[in-house]
């Protein structure tokens, strides 16, 4: 894909918001791209402004809570989380956070926002596919167990 598109680029604690552009990634078969229609301003994202949050990459690209259309798709994503089937166009909500399910937090404690291996959309450091999080036009939904679910929602 030659297309390029911008993200929002968070540079530090108190830092600057500056907009870059990058050029969107091609998908491998388990991945989505979408174009990006909604994505809130959480709390989450205040407290990573101000440093509360110790883990937080610099640079990031925040937002987690995101609504978007499946512009391309890879060969082997077929359903949602649910096990509706989804296509290009289709409009869809993401889980941001992805869990191992293996870890003491997630299965015995069964507080996997706990998780010890948890990677979440919206707070990943600043590297390909760079579209991680909602401050962007496009979001790659790259990792293999990413949850998200088609809404019949109209344009």
């Amino acid at each position: 894909m030659d297309k390029k598109g911008k993200i929002a680029v968070l540079d530090k604690v108190k830092g600057h918001f500056t907009v870059k552009e990058y050029p969107l990634p091609d998908v491998s078969p388990g991945t989505l791209l979408t174009r990006i229609e909604y994505c809130g301003v959480c709390g989450t994202d205040v407290h990573t402004y101000y440093g509360k949050l110790a883990d937080a990459p610099f640079p990031v690209v925040l937002g987690h809570e995101i609504a978007g259309t499946i512009i391309d798709m890879g060969s082997q994503v077929k359903k949602d989380f649910l096990g509706k089937p989804v296509k290009v166009g289709d409009r869809i909500v993401l889980v941001p956070a992805i869990h191992c399910k293996k870890c003491y937090y997630c299965t015995l404690a069964k507080t996997p926002s706990k998780c010890l291996n948890m990677i979440s959309y919206g707070f990943l450091p600043l590297k390909e596919p760079y579209f991680t999080g909602g401050y962007a036009e496009y979001l790659c939904l790259f990792h293999p167990k990413t949850e998200f679910f088609k809404i019949d929602a109209p344009g």
